[in-house]
Formats: C-alpha cells, sequence, structure tokens
C-alpha cells in the first residue's frame, strides 16, 4: 500500500503541514478543556494525534507553553504568528506525538471520543452520536 499524504495549512497560508500516513487519518479528538476552549477562543478544538515523523511542517509557528493545565505538565501549543491558527500541541502524556488542530485540513476525520465533557455548557449539543465521551482527560 502506498501512503496517502495529507496537506493543511493556516488560514493565511504562512504555515504548512504535510502528514504522510498508511491509510487514513486516526480518528479524530474533541478537546472541551478551559485551555484549549480559551486558545481558540471558541468551543474546544478538534485534533488528531500523529507521530511525529509522520508530519512535516513549512513555516515556523509560535510557541506558548501553558503551564495551567488540569495535569500540572506543562505543554506547547504552537500557533500562526500571522493569523493566530492553531497548529499543533507536544506534550509529556503523549511522547514522540503531535495533537494537530484538524482545522488545518479540507476535511476532518470523524471523532474517536470527546474529552472534558464536564466543561461542555448547557446549551451545547450532546455530543456526537457513537462516539465515547469522558467528563476529564481518560
Amino acid at each position: 500500500m502506498s501512503p496517502t499524504i495529507y496537506k493543511g495549512a493556516c488560514l493565511c497560508g504562512r504555515i504548512r503541514a504535510t502528514v504522510t500516513l498508511e491509510g487514513p487519518f486516526p480518528n479524530g479528538l474533541l478537546c472541551h478543556c478551559i485551555n484549549c476552549r480559551k486558545s481558540t477562543s471558541s468551543l474546544g478544538t478538534s485534533n488528531a494525534v500523529v507521530k511525529q515523523d509522520q508530519v512535516t511542517f513549512e513555516g515556523e509557528p509560535k510557541l506558548y507553553r501553558d503551564s495551567k493545565t488540569d495535569s500540572g505538565n506543562t505543554i506547547e501549543r504552537y500557533f500562526c504568528g500571522d493569523c493566530g491558527s492553531p497548529i499543533k500541541t507536544l506534550g509529556p502524556a503523549r511522547p514522540g506525538a503531535v495533537v494537530l488542530k484538524m482545522g488545518l485540513f479540507e476535511r476532518t476525520p470523524r471523532p474517536a471520543l470527546e474529552t472534558f465533557c464536564e466543561n461542555k455548557f448547557d446549551w451545547e449539543p450532546a455530543g456526537v452520536e457513537g462516539v465515547a465521551q469522558h467528563a476529564r482527560r481518560p
């Protein structure tokens, strides 16, 4: 089987991502933690976790070290310094992995799970049908 290449970019196009996989994107992850909400000014983030050697980036994103996390671990949030688009997150909970922000890509894989659902607002939809929901991080 030949690899499948997925290409994405931030809103202004300054940061580009190329993901090379043996097959489709892994199922996504929706995160509703307070920090993901704040870092996107949205209801949360849509992510996919891939190995670091499966993704390359063009352009130099800015880095914010987020130390006010629920776990107490500092994570690295990368974003475009021009348009502000979130790019990726790196952290000690997933060594050797990149948490890609799916807004970079034209198509987003169906999520496999939702985390930090305890932070969802009461007016938000209950969740994606058939997707595992966790109050916090599993």
